[in-house]
């Protein structure tokens, strides 16, 4: 019944025509989501940050030298001072205040209270939070506020 000579090659046809299709479609909702994923992603800008100095005193302070890569705005991120994993103090609402290439951060502290000043002028100040550098190194974490990624860590001991 099914063994004519005119449908013993429909089959293969179909098989190989569904294939193709559906390749195709896996294909192009694999293009489309690759491609919709990487267009909303912000990348931190990138720069490289030094310690130059730290001082330990009834002020301490770290001298970080912003060494090369992009300008960095203070309203466009965040400062953490970590010890052991503990954050210490926590700075989100900078001024706007930028830093580039030579100029120097300077985190300071008094042990209750920190400032950040980008190139000599006063970027973030909290005057609820401080840290000691008698107790050991602290972790500076400057972090782009629009994608939640760090721009640079540097650690500063006395």
């Amino acid at each position: 019944m099914f063994d004519s000579a005119d449908n013993r090659g429909i089959s293969p046809m179909i098989s190989a025509i569904v294939l193709i299709a559906i390749v195709v479609l896996v294909g192009a909702a694999l293009a489309a989501f690759s491609m919709g994923m990487f267009d909303g992603m912000e990348r931190a800008p990138q720069a490289n940050f030094q310690v130059t100095d730290a001082t330990d005193g009834s002020t301490d302070e770290v001298l970080i030298q912003h060494g090369g890569g992009a300008e960095i705005n203070a309203q466009d991120t965040i400062i953490k001072i970590k010890r052991d994993g503990a954050t210490l103090v926590t700075l989100d609402e900078g001024n706007d205040v930028d830093v580039s290439v030579g100029d120097t951060v300077n985190v300071s502290s008094d042990g209750s209270s920190t400032t950040v000043n980008f190139a000599g002028n006063t970027a973030f100040s909290n005057s609820d939070n401080g840290f000691d550098l008698n107790n050991g190194e602290v972790k500076i974490i400057i972090i782009d506020s629009g994608s939640d990624q760090p721009i640079t860590t540097v650690t500063g001991d006395a």
